[in-house]
């Protein structure tokens, strides 16, 4: 039944076959009319998609916490399922707007939550017959105008780290985000992302493997009631296992109000672009390729600009919480809980901590943290360095 209703939706529709993989190994193909119908719902005419999907759902979303299992988080984690709980000494959030890169030895787990339309994009990858770990990325993606050489760029990265090509780079994708929202602002970024990869499959296919592991985006992640599934997604550096996540307290990182604010920095060029949080450390050995280096895991917040009109702040800060939904949220029945409380905390970090007094004179200084890998109390403590 699924061949003969793929071979009729070929028969109406342009499609070209491009290098990008499916779970099955085939190779996927796409739509090249400007007319043809919405990404999301072509993709669910493969069953390796729509299956990887549903084996994504039924994993159920887990909550990445930052300890051991002697940990006292009070009554915090209380109503919880255990089975659904990872504890882990190392974890790296990624929040909206931008990208990280990490190997193991740096981080456990590589996590990003609080996607509605917006999408997480995660990669993973490896090389045989290489002494390298394996590399992770992970990208909160929050508008179809998201520079697509940011993406590009992330990929990049996935090729130099394993260079040279010795063997060819194998590279696990995984998507996550957007539902069947009113505006469609999820299917524009659902389109822009599978052909901004699928281009760049085949810019890379000489020595490189693509494959769109899981893919849960737009219609695929709607529950049937105009709200996503997941909003979270969180890959094991390692292994390179995806999974449902949504990020505790304890994981969330150094200076999440200022990090948060970058959905409010000022239009310029880089507005588009998404900025490098964390990256991996090469040894500087020249004569060893093969080898990386005991890395730190350092958190950097490239200087971006925000000027607020305080007037605004102080309006919205005294709206009761269902009109500031409502004043502020493109989806406002499809947001979590807390998002009055984390858009208060953004208002009023901006109100009182300029940009210039935060990246100094002229918004030009970045804020640098590092994590001490050696002692484990100070395993989630981030200090700022420079």
């Amino acid at each position: 039944m699924f061949m003969k209703e793929q071979n009729m939706l070929k028969s109406k529709l342009r499609i070209k076959r491009t290098c990008l993989l499916l779970p099955n190994s085939k190779h996927l193909h796409l739509p090249i009319s400007k007319n043809s119908i919405p990404i999301d719902e072509y993709l669910q005419h493969y069953n390796c998609i729509v299956d990887n999907a549903k084996l994504l759902i039924s994993k159920e979303e887990k909550l990445i916490v930052v300890g051991s299992s002697n940990t006292d988080y009070g009554d915090d984690l209380e109503y919880y399922n255990r089975n659904n709980i990872i504890i882990r000494e190392k974890v790296l959030n990624i929040c909206q707007r931008e990208v990280g890169h990490t190997i193991p030895s740096q981080n456990d787990i590589i996590v990003s939550d609080n996607a509605t339309t917006c999408h997480i994009l995660a990669l993973h990858s490896t090389r045989l017959n290489s002494n390298k770990p394996p590399l992770s990325s992970l990208a909160h993606i929050d508008k179809p105008s998201c520079d697509a050489a940011s993406i590009r760029n992330m990929i990049q990265t996935h090729v130099n780290y394993h260079k040279p090509f010795a063997q060819r780079i194998e590279m696990k994708m995984h998507i996550v985000g957007g539902f069947d929202d009113d505006d469609g602002c999820s299917h524009y970024i659902s389109q822009f992302l599978i052909k901004a990869l699928s281009e760049i499959a085949q810019e890379h296919s000489a020595y490189l493997r693509m494959t769109l592991q899981s893919c849960l985006i737009s219609s695929l992640n709607d529950t049937g009631n105009g709200l996503p599934i997941g909003r979270g997604l969180a890959i094991n550096t390692t292994t390179g296992e995806a999974f449902l996540a949504s990020v505790h307290s304890s994981a969330l990182g150094p200076e999440i109000p200022l990090r948060c604010c970058r959905i409010f920095q000022s239009p310029n060029a880089e507005l588009s672009k998404l900025s490098i949080i964390h990256t991996y450390e090469q040894n500087n050995n020249p004569n060893d390729n093969n080898m990386v280096s005991t890395p730190s895991s350092r958190i950097q917040i490239l200087p971006f600009a925000y000027h607020p009109n305080i007037d605004t702040i102080n309006f919205l800060l005294q709206l009761p919480d269902t009109i500031l939904l409502q004043y502020t949220s493109t989806s406002p029945h499809a947001e979590k809980h807390d998002f009055c409380l984390n858009l208060r905390m953004i208002l009023n970090y901006m109100k009182h901590n300029s940009c210039n007094d935060v990246f100094n004179t002229h918004c030009k200084v970045p804020l640098i943290f590092e994590r001490n890998f050696d002692d484990y109390e100070m395993c989630n403590k981030w200090t700022r360095i420079e």
